[in-house]
């Protein structure tokens, strides 16, 4: 699949929210600040409403600015924060060790955050990551790992998951591998159900 293909797949019509609200885990590819916040808001609204954790894994500036669109929307946020329902995080403090992609250990972060959030009484866990400031810490093969063994992390009902890129940061490789990789991708304005997911081999853990 190369980048002309991935982006007249980006171009066609994208599908309603409703039809994709059960699935658990989606990507974000937006092209300014503006479709970075608003991509992450309904996914908020909705772990609250489900009365999940929502963990927020995003840069500080972005995070602020975020909890300012959301308290426009009459969301309590020092309230939800207050009471564990939103913990925030930087993406750093979840992705690397050391310096290191180390996705075992991801996945055991994100486990133990599942564990913790029905711990303390929530239905379960939802998490917002934004990875774009560190996508070249890492080569292409450790992402889509990462990726991959996240996708099954999800299908396994531990966590729902929105990851959010930068468009502005991505190779063309690094797009292709992006797609490959959510059963949902969103762009612009909109969700797009992605012929392109591979499914099967992503239900395996490297």
């Amino acid at each position: 699949m190369d980048k002309k293909t991935v982006d007249k797949f980006l171009e066609e019509p994208v599908v309603e929210q409703s039809l994709v609200e059960s699935l658990s885990h989606l990507c974000w590819v937006y092209a300014n600040e503006s479709e970075q916040l608003d991509a992450f808001e309904p996914s908020v609204i909705q772990a609250l409403l489900e009365h999940k954790q929502c963990l927020m894994a995003l840069p500080k500036d972005i995070w602020e600015k975020a909890a300012l669109r959301l308290a426009v929307e009459n969301i309590d946020i020092p309230g939800y924060v207050d009471n564990g329902q939103i913990v925030y995080t930087t993406p750093q403090e979840i992705l690397f060790s050391d310096d290191e992609l180390d996705v075992d250990i991801i996945i055991g972060r994100l486990q133990a955050a599942c564990r913790r959030a029905r711990a303390q009484g929530w239905a379960g866990l939802s998490v917002v990551l934004d990875a774009s400031d560190f996508i070249e810490k890492a080569d292409i093969s450790k992402w889509l790992d990462y990726e991959l063994r996240t996708d099954y992390e999800c299908s396994l009902g531990s966590c729902v998951m929105l990851c959010m890129y930068d468009s502005r940061r991505l190779t063309g490789e690094l797009l292709a591998m992006i797609v490959k990789s959510h059963p949902i991708i969103g762009m612009g304005s909109g969700l797009k159900i992605n012929p392109f997911y591979m499914q099967n081999n992503s239900r395996q853990p490297q």
